[in-house]
């Protein structure tokens, strides 16, 4: 515990390191025949990691929400509104086909939120039979869904409503950047950033995205190796100066 707090290791993350440390020794003790003191249980509660008291992520605050769809790029604009006036997870957003919207009558529209994607792309059923739910969505949510099916490559029953190129479900961490990459665009009526410093993405979060959609940065490039494409990329945001070398013509 303290040396995970001396590394900066957050309350959350220590939780899950000693979460997964007690089920390793559990583990050991029922199919292997251990039969020692599993360490984490002798832990008094005041040295156990205290996850409530944890820096909370900030949350949409009045028109924030607005300003950031607005900042979105399609099909994560499209997204972004489902999220917002469904409730429903990322995972279970990226697991949609167009089977499981009905928009036919934009009067009677619903969505039926049974499959989720994990993070390595595979689709699966919910967790629990309980998150299995039809959710009725507005008439001005089915003409949204409505436009984005006319614009889509893949519009088969079958196929996801929020795709790659190629077909495959949008993963979780590409919405998770573009959703940074909206906020950090978001701005307010007064043309003022929508959210404070504090709250945008870093350097980091805003690195090329080949596999989510194709920076200009990397569209500008004269080489087609994805891999090639996001190193140029990297190298033109540590080097600002150096940036019409590394984009090329």
């Amino acid at each position: 515990m303290r040396e995970l707090r001396g590394e900066g290791k957050s309350e959350a993350t220590i939780a899950v390191v000693l979460g997964v440390a007690g089920r390793i020794y559990k583990f050991a003790a029922r199919r292997l025949g251990w039969s020692g003191t599993i360490p984490t249980t002798l832990m008094l509660h005041s040295e156990r990691p205290k996850v409530s008291q944890a820096k909370r992520r900030p949350i949409f605050t009045g028109e924030q929400l607005e300003q950031t769809i607005a900042a979105a790029h399609e099909p994560f604009r499209t997204l972004f509104t489902v999220a917002a006036l469904t409730g429903a997870r990322i995972s279970e957003l990226c697991g949609l086909t167009w089977a499981d919207v009905r928009i036919d009558d934009v009067n009677d529209a619903e969505i039926e939120f049974g499959w989720q994607v994990d993070r390595h792309g595979n689709r699966g059923p919910t967790k629990t039979d309980g998150s299995a739910r039809t959710v009725p969505i507005p008439p001005e949510l089915a003409l949204v869904l409505a436009r984005h099916n006319r614009v889509a490559r893949y519009t088969a029953s079958d196929s996801f409503v929020f795709a790659t190129g190629t077909g495959r479900p949008l993963q979780q961490r590409n919405v998770a950047r573009a959703l940074r990459e909206a906020q950090r665009r978001a701005v307010d009526a007064e043309g003022h950033p929508a959210f404070p410093a504090s709250t945008r993405p870093t350097a980091r979060a805003r690195r090329c995205r080949c596999h989510e959609e194709r920076s200009r940065r990397c569209t500008r490039s004269d080489t087609r190796s994805p891999r090639a494409h996001c190193s140029r990329a990297r190298a033109s945001m540590r080097s600002p100066s150096s940036s019409a070398t590394a984009t090329g013509p």
